[in-house]
Order: C-alpha cells, then structure tokens, then sequence
C-alpha cells in the first residue's frame, strides 16, 4: 500500500481527470489503486526513490469510453505525433473533447504534461493520428508516456496505461 499511496503522490494530480470509472462511494485514488493493485504486487520499488521507470505497465486512467493505444511516432522540439487505429475517435469523441498526455523520460522524475482540444479533423473516419503541439525538446529519446481522451465535461474518458515508446 505505501507503494500505491506514493505512486499516487507522484503523479496523481495530472492524471487524476482520467480516472472517471471508481469503486463506488470511492474516490479517484480508490479507483487507482484498485486498478494497479496487482501490478504493484509483482514489482520491486522503492517508495521513496520513484523515478519514471516505475511507470511502463501502470494504468494511468480508468474510464468507460474505451481504450485505445497511442504509440509515438515522433517527438520533435515543437510537437508530437502519436497514431491511433484508423477512425478510433470517431465513434467515443466530440469536438471539444480533449487528448491529454503525461511524459516524460526513463531515469528521470520529471513528467512533461499536455492537453489539446480535438477537432473535425481528429475524428474523420480515415483519421489515424494526431499532432500535440508543445515543447517536446526535453524528451529526445526513451520516452515513457500515457495518453488518454478525455470528454469536455470530464465525466468520460479512455482507459489508458504507461507506455515506453520503442
């Protein structure tokens, strides 16, 4: 438990809006836990050193609207390209939604975080990636990222976990 309680530390304030799905009369933290219960059990960390590559595994949200894989393309100084199946937003998102992404790099604690409003052209059936904008200049290379969809509202999102990009 002291390993969930500082995994939430680390990093539950910026994926927090992610986590719409809870046990009930719970709490986003409750739906963590619940979620990452049985991966913390298999790792070896340390509660007090976390650093970013406790992450790779982790779910980092918890929602009703799906899940849906994110693999980097690319990470620029200016951007970031990321795919997605073709047409996957489509049928979950609206204009106005958001994509939300945490990253940062391995042997690193710090994470990088960035949100952007979808548009038409996100959700065109033969869509099939999308471009944040952002400083990206301070992830080259061994980047370790979680990226979800998150309703304008905030009561829906996709199910998401920590990913090291190949």
């Amino acid at each position: 438990l002291s390993l969930a309680v500082a995994l939430w530390k680390y990093l539950g304030g910026i994926v927090k809006s992610g986590i719409t799905v809870y046990p009930q009369f719970g709490s986003q933290y409750n739906g963590f836990v619940n979620q990452n219960i049985a991966y913390l059990k298999t790792v070896e960390l340390d509660p007090f050193h976390l650093n970013n590559q406790a992450l790779p595994g982790l779910i980092a949200t918890n929602g009703n609207l799906c899940t849906i894989n994110f693999p980097l393309v690319s990470a620029q100084a200016e951007n970031a390209v990321f795919s997605f199946p073709t047409g996957a937003l489509k049928n979950i998102a609206k204009i106005g939604d958001k994509v939300k992404l945490v990253i940062g790099i391995q042997n690193s604690s710090e994470l990088g975080y960035f949100e952007q409003d979808l548009t038409a052209a996100n959700l065109l059936s033969r869509a099939n990636d999308i471009t944040i904008a952002g400083d990206f200049s301070a992830y080259p290379d061994n980047q370790i990222f979680a990226m979800w969809v998150e309703s304008a509202d905030g009561t829906k999102s996709t199910t998401s976990k920590f990913t090291l990009a190949q």
